[in-house]
């Protein structure tokens, strides 16, 4: 396989566990419209997102600190999940759940 497609590759299994791992927090968590984007809330009612960043494979989970400030867009990023340090996707999934129900 060559680089591009390896890179084509990788970039694919992100979206497959960004789209797993949206699915398994709709199942977990309230989902709200914070002005135009749409977040979901944890338990302590603090605002998250996860996304992907196009040139790590890695996931971050962003927060943040209020109702107003997600009405804003101001989110700040909590942890980095790297891709490379898990075994599997469910390992990922389990470390940003543990990440998001801690969250205040």
């Amino acid at each position: 396989m060559d680089l591009t497609a390896k890179k084509n590759d990788i970039e694919g299994k992100k979206l497959d566990v960004l789209a797993e791992i949206s699915k398994r927090l709709e199942q977990k968590f309230e989902k709200r419209k914070f002005g135009k984007r749409e977040c979901f809330v944890n338990k302590n009612k603090v605002p998250f997102n996860v996304h992907t960043f196009q040139t790590l494979s890695a996931f971050v989970i962003e927060y943040a600190e209020s109702d107003e400030d997600a009405m804003l867009d101001r989110f700040e990023d909590g942890d980095v999940f790297y891709w490379d340090e898990f075994h599997t996707e469910q390992d990922i999934l389990d470390a940003m759940l543990k990440e998001i129900e801690s969250a205040n």
